[in-house]
């Protein structure tokens, strides 16, 4: 039996360059959002953390205690990425799009706003799908808070190391998608 692996460079990050972002409340889904032609591609970041936590809350009895174990359920889910990507403010490659991914992060740093991304596992245009094809696609999408760290190293290009906080709208994205 051979097993089949999702290698991580297959892995995709889609950002809006119109700045469209998820709704708070539907109807705006990610599926929708998708679907966008200025849904694109960030392709310019390297290696992907997807950190998902959950804040929990002490559920613990006396009898549960007797046992030496605490118990706690989960309330709330929080997640938050890291990368690091190139520098690049004003990709050649965005030349036709309205706004570059940098640029996206940092007018969304720079005026305290957010930025709606999708982390997948894998390609999730249909049109980038061969026809005929089903594709179950999965991961992290939201309303993200900014942070970036930028480098500057003398014998190296330069970079920024970005994390991104859930804000709103946060989701586990599961969609089978047919290729078109």
């Amino acid at each position: 039996m051979v097993a089949s692996y999702l290698l991580g460079r297959k892995a995709k990050c889609y950002f809006n360059n119109a700045k469209t972002k998820f709704a708070a409340v539907v109807p705006a889904t990610v599926s929708q959002w998708l679907t966008e032609p200025t849904t694109v591609e960030a392709d310019n970041i390297t290696d992907v953390t997807l950190n998902m936590s959950a804040d929990f809350a002490d559920t613990t009895t006396r009898g549960e205690a007797a046992d030496g174990f605490a118990s706690s359920v989960p309330v709330l889910k929080n997640g938050e990425v890291t990368f690091e990507m190139r520098w690049k403010p004003e990709d050649p490659a965005m030349i036709a799009a309205p706004f570059s991914f940098t640029r996206v992060l940092m007018d969304a740093w720079e005026t305290d706003d957010t930025v709606s991304l999708a982390f997948l596992d894998q390609v999730a245009k249909s049109t980038q799908i061969p026809l005929g094809t089903d594709v179950k696609v999965q991961g992290l999408a939201g309303n993200f808070a900014v942070s970036i760290d930028k480098t500057e190293a003398l014998r190296d290009i330069q970079r920024a190391n970005v994390t991104l906080t859930i804000v709103d709208s946060g989701k586990w994205h599961q969609e089978t998608i047919s290729g078109s």
